[in-house]
């Protein structure tokens, strides 16, 4: 049976997860009772995105080993579930992880990730500190702490926190030799957009503020906002910023309001009023993306009672989910949709914009545009409250989920306020 472990681990360390989980299949059958590698098993179902096998082999960690590992990843598990009663039952499972072990910091980052998801921001901070306590050099639980700072309005340590992003594996490369802006004089400021469309469409905000900069951005949002596309090499500056660090060289200042982009030149679209629809969030093919995707997307047959209003509906909704607004009543714009300057004209020629938590939703608020805004029970740090949600764009209408999964509250609530 240690032959079929090694084996595991000889997979899992050249990148087979599926054939790691082959091996150890084999080995717990010829060993029932073996632990440690049940919390293996536990581990790469979760870490493939197979929680339900995830949980399984976990609740067979936690009966044969019983440590305080077992109930961190049975927990883990849990938590990726993201249904009410699974937070539940993560919190649980973390709280039997500190109990047999107090010092545990990767137990009390998973509790804090768990009170987030639950909308509980005051616990959560507590436990990232004491997870921080214990993990001093940790990224992802400053981060975590960051963001949940952001959440919680206290800018100025949340803003500090946030730079530990650039030691996260997954961190952009700075694509410039120029030293890192930090409020000096210039004249050659380049501004680069390191993160996905929403971010760089929120914190956009900001440019007023700073001085004669060049934006280096995905292609798309150049035709809206100017600059240089990613795909080539960056102009020679003097210093260079990633945009979500402007805030904190600026010293932390009020949010710029919204709108801040003006409305371009609308399309020519049919019907007296009209809204636009996007229901799905981009996909990607990896379990943290599965997941983001799962939360934040609105099944579009789940907002079947706004057709029953007296509106003309356009879909906004762009990638593999346009597919599905191909039939009415919905009138399917993704054609037309090249980059955002083209979106920014569809939404100027609409009266308002139903949106789940995507860069449409940031585009309809920087224009100005009437938001309804779809939000999962707890979403992103920048929707972390209503009142934060609207300091961000003035003109949105956050409809919030009721508990984890359920939309049936925030589209009734919807309707009510379209008709």
């Amino acid at each position: 049976m240690t032959d079929w472990a090694a084996a595991g681990w000889r997979c899992y360390d050249q990148g087979d997860r599926h054939g790691a989980l082959r091996c150890w299949g084999q080995a717990v059958q010829g060993h029932p009772g073996w632990g440690t590698v049940w919390n293996n098993l536990c581990l790469v179902w979760d870490e493939v995105g197979e929680a339900p096998r995830a949980i399984a082999a976990g609740e067979q960690a936690v009966r044969h080993l019983g440590t305080a590992i077992a109930w961190n990843s049975l927990g883990l598990a849990w938590l990726h579930l993201e249904t009410w009663p699974a937070l539940g039952y993560a919190l649980g499972c973390f709280a039997q992880a500190l109990a047999l072990q107090p010092d545990y910091g990767k137990a009390h980052l998973n509790r804090g990730h768990t009170l987030i998801l639950l909308g509980r921001l005051g616990e959560a901070k507590a436990s990232f500190e004491r997870a921080i306590a214990r993990l001093p050099q940790d990224a992802n639980a400053h981060v975590s702490y960051a963001q949940c700072l952001l959440g919680l309005g206290e800018w100025d340590t949340a803003w500090q926190e946030y730079e530990w992003r650039w030691r996260l594996p997954e961190a952009a490369a700075c694509p410039s030799a120029a030293p890192r802006w930090q409020g000096e004089p210039t004249d050659r400021l380049l501004v680069w957009g390191e993160q996905g469309y929403g971010d760089i469409l929120q914190f956009a905000r900001y440019q007023a503020l700073l001085p004669s900069k060049h934006w280096w951005l995905p292609p798309a949002l150049v035709p809206l906002l100017g600059g240089t596309p990613d795909t080539a090499p960056p102009p020679v500056a003097s210093y260079q910023i990633p945009l979500l660090s402007v805030p904190m060289a600026l010293g932390h200042p009020p949010i710029p309001p919204a709108p801040y982009l003006p409305l371009p030149s609308p399309l020519p679209l049919a019907g007296q009023t009209k809204i636009g629809v996007v229901w799905a969030t981009g996909y990607r093919e990896h379990p943290d993306h599965r997941r983001l995707y799962r939360r934040k997307s609105c099944p579009l047959t789940a907002l079947a009672p706004l057709w029953e209003l007296p509106y003309t509906f356009y879909s906004l909704q762009v990638g593999a989910d346009a597919l599905q607004g191909l039939h009415p009543p919905l009138q399917d714009l993704a054609p037309q949709l090249t980059d955002f300057a083209q979106t920014a004209r569809a939404i100027a020629a609409l009266d308002a914009v139903v949106a789940v938590d995507t860069a449409t939703a940031h585009l309809a608020g920087a224009l100005g545009k009437p938001l309804y805004l779809l939000l999962p029970y707890h979403g992103d740090w920048r929707w972390a409250t209503d009142d934060l949600v609207r300091r961000w764009y003035p003109t949105a209408l956050p409809l919030r989920q009721t508990a984890p999964g359920d939309w049936s509250e925030a589209i009734a609530r919807l309707v009510r306020a379209l008709a």
